[in-house]
């Protein structure tokens, strides 16, 4: 993925160098760059590593160091309007799984473990509506469904 996103990167320059506007630089970025870097995220979001990570993020940083390439790389996605690409992972996940849960016409929900009764779960404190589900590796444990269970808050 980041081989690809850097491909698409020499184009940025040639539009740079052809004096786009920096506006037009960054909607080049949003239609053509950040869609391969998220590709399919709610799938590998949970189960990436921390270098994978820095290797996505290392794409955004080229980016902003095209368009703006004298501020520091906060400077220039405050000026640029970004965000970091976990955060966007993150709440890309979060949005989906929200989805999932409260929706039981998504295709997906089968997915999910049975509901609580909701007259045991309101007696207690920390009650979820969905019981946790046990892995015994932690690849499972990060897949998509049980990490959202454990992370994710479902609101209706």
């Amino acid at each position: 993925m980041t081989s690809k996103a850097a491909k698409r990167l020499w184009f940025l320059k040639k539009l740079k160098r052809a004096g786009v506007s920096q506006a037009d630089l960054v909607y080049y970025y949003h239609a053509v760059i950040r869609p391969v870097l998220e590709y399919a995220c709610p799938v590998w979001h949970t189960s990436i590593t921390g270098q994978q990570s820095k290797k996505l993020d290392s794409i955004q940083r080229r980016v902003c160091q095209i368009i703006l390439h004298d501020r520091p790389y906060n400077d220039a996605c405050t000026v640029l309007g970004l965000s970091s690409l976990h955060e966007r992972r993150q709440e890309q996940c979060q949005k989906l799984f929200q989805q999932l849960a409260c929706s039981t016409d998504n295709c997906l929900h089968y997915l999910l473990p049975c509901m609580r009764d909701p007259t045991i779960t309101n007696s207690l404190r920390h009650a979820n509506e969905y019981p946790a589900i046990f892995a015994k590796t932690t690849k499972f444990q990060n897949s998509f469904i049980c990490y959202g269970l454990s992370h994710y808050q479902l609101t209706a």
